[in-house]
């Protein structure tokens, strides 16, 4: 039920799409594009709905993609992360103040203010990560203290498997 529930909150964005697509009255291509990206966003949720950003990270890294890009989701994801937390505690903050959004001056300060906050803190964070990094000697790859596993006969059959049905259906498509 909750993979339901993110699935339905993305695919609010996929409707605007839809409905751009629409509005040039293309309907195959408007359904074209709702089911592929709907199959890509079930895909993406069974994969990496439950895992946290780190757990992620790892498993890009384990599958021996560039240590940039894995670099790059994980701190991606980790401000991200670091964002979202900082959204929810100024509404909390906003709610035990009793502040009630209108449409007044002070409710466009006051979310200027917030926004202008985020920004400040946001590059604050970065500065202070870079920095941190740079102290030690950080080079775009991300230890842990577990292994890496090897790769079993079950999985590499499973890959070819979806690689050969991922190559059917575009060709179908």
């Amino acid at each position: 039920m909750h993979l339901f529930k993110k699935l339905l909150f993305l695919n609010i964005f996929v409707l605007i799409v839809i409905l751009s697509i629409l509005f040039v009255q293309d309907y195959d291509l408007a359904l074209l594009v709702f089911l592929r990206s709907n199959a890509i966003l079930i895909l993406m949720l069974c994969l990496f709905g439950e895992k946290d950003f780190f757990e992620v990270s790892l498993g890009l890294q384990e599958l021996r993609l560039p240590r940039f890009f894995v670099s790059l989701v994980f701190f991606s994801s980790k401000f991200i992360y670091l964002f979202t937390k900082e959204i929810n505690k100024f509404k909390k903050t906003l709610h035990v103040r009793g502040f009630v959004g209108k449409t007044s001056w002070f409710t466009y300060q006051t979310y200027g203010d917030f926004i202008g906050m985020l920004i400040l803190k946001s590059f604050y964070n970065a500065k202070k990560l870079s920095l941190a990094l740079e102290s030690r000697g950080f080079q775009t790859q991300i230890y842990t203290l577990k292994e890496p596993e090897k790769l079993n006969i079950k999985e590499i059959s499973l890959m070819v498997v979806l690689l050969l049905s991922f190559l059917n259906i575009g060709k179908i498509i």
